[in-house]
């Protein structure tokens, strides 16, 4: 189903989706992909229970539309798990203009793209793509019209130059409460320094994570897990089963699999997983001991605790880790009285409900001159443990649970 949606109808609330980060102006003309990103959130939060667009959900690609004027007015936005929106570009009216829970117009745009040809959005569901690989102004082309009643025709532009009047001055209205509600969360994001690059991290809601750019310049000691780099285990990652339709919310089972995994290399014993084989593990634990998520944090001991006892010849002990930095950064580390414990951080988005907790695993840490502290990080999303996250904010605003877990082989 594909619906236009009137833009007077303005929907404004706080917003919580990875945006990136640009610098913003005391005076903002220009709509940039930080107002994209916001934009798309707000849609997605007020979307209503059942949707298949929930928190979890994130930008695919986007794709300029232009019009009659060769400026862009509009972006074709996909997102996972499927489904598009298109999303007015101008800042003072950002809004959701059409959407759809199917993307049904993913492989004609992304041709389109691949073959330089620019797509004219002609408001109401329909769109302009010219019909070769040359470059031509709306003028001087016959265009294929794409759209909900049309689609497949070849027209002529100057059929549709009323329409994109039309469309212009629907576009340009002020709609100043959205615009201020988009501008202040662009301010938060930059103001927090949250490290939000979508090709890299696909817009998955942030958490405060941050790659290596983000982190101190000065010099600093560090420690981390013996051997726990993806090069030498076989992790798993959230997005290898997002083609299973019933496994949803899944990071707790991703954190704990991926725990098992790296104590299987550590002792070379891959009794600890199904059948050697990290995917059969993760299905293991989520279909018969922990299930959709993030749950709590002593439901996620008692369902490893479960699984070693039931499917393994190993034990765990727990303990916390957040108490002080020192406890903290003697788990990490092989040499010099570490004890090299994989520890699991259940982490919170800023002060939203159950919904927004997102699980994690510690490998490591840094500490820099300057003062700052940061803990190293498996983010679950992405097979690389070149993710961190402040110590000041895991004990701070996010109220996160963490604690370590010392697998170790029975008597």
């Amino acid at each position: 189903m594909r619906k236009f949606v009137s833009p007077f109808c303005a929907v404004v609330m706080v917003l919580s989706l990875s945006v990136p980060a640009f610098a913003v102006s005391n005076e903002e003309t220009e709509f940039t992909y930080d107002h994209l990103w916001a934009a798309v959130g707000m849609q997605i939060l007020s979307e209503e229970e059942g949707s298949i667009w929930d928190k979890n959900s994130y930008i695919s690609e986007a794709i300029p539309l232009y019009g009659y004027d060769e400026s862009i007015i509009a972006y074709y936005v996909g997102i996972y798990p499927d489904g598009y929106m298109i999303i007015n570009a101008n800042i003072n009216n950002p809004e959701i203009l059409e959407y759809s829970y199917t993307n049904d117009l993913h492989e004609t745009f992304s041709s389109a793209m691949n073959e330089n040809q620019k797509i004219y959005y002609c408001g109401g569901l329909t769109y302009l793509i010219k019909n070769d690989i040359q470059s031509y102004s709306l003028d001087d082309a016959s265009y294929l019209l794409v759209g909900a009643y049309d689609e497949g025709l070849t027209i002529s532009s100057d059929q549709y130059k009323d329409k994109f009047d039309d469309l212009s001055d629907t576009l340009s209205l002020t709609n100043t409460a959205k615009k201020n509600a988009l501008t202040e969360w662009v301010a938060f994001i930059n103001n927090n320094n949250i490290d939000t690059n979508p090709y890299s991290r696909s817009g998955v809601v942030n958490y405060n994570i941050i790659g290596t750019s983000a982190l101190p310049t000065s010099s600093y000691s560090y420690g981390i897990l013996y051997g726990c780099s993806p090069n030498n285990i076989d992790y798993v990652n959230y997005y290898m089963f997002e083609d299973y339709d019933y496994v949803r919310n899944h990071c707790s089972s991703v954190s704990v699999t991926n725990m098992l995994a790296y104590y299987a290399w550590y002792y070379s014993d891959y009794s600890l997983s199904q059948d050697n084989d990290a995917v059969e593990t993760f299905f293991t634990i989520y279909d018969d001991y922990l299930g959709t998520g993030p749950v709590w944090e002593d439901a996620y001991r008692e369902g490893l605790t479960s699984y070693l006892y039931y499917e393994t010849q190993y034990s765990v002990s727990y303990g916390d880790v957040l108490t002080s930095w020192s406890t903290l950064k003697e788990n990490f580390g092989y040499y010099s009285g570490g004890k090299n414990r994989m520890i699991y951080l259940l982490i919170w988005d800023w002060d939203w409900d159950e919904n927004f907790a997102h699980y994690v695993n510690g490998v490591g840490y840094r500490e820099y001159t300057t003062g700052e502290k940061y803990v190293r990080i498996f983010d679950g999303w992405y097979d690389d443990i070149d993710k961190y996250i402040s110590w000041s904010i895991l004990t701070s605003t996010l109220g996160t649970d963490g604690g370590y877990c010392d697998i170790t082989p029975l008597p």
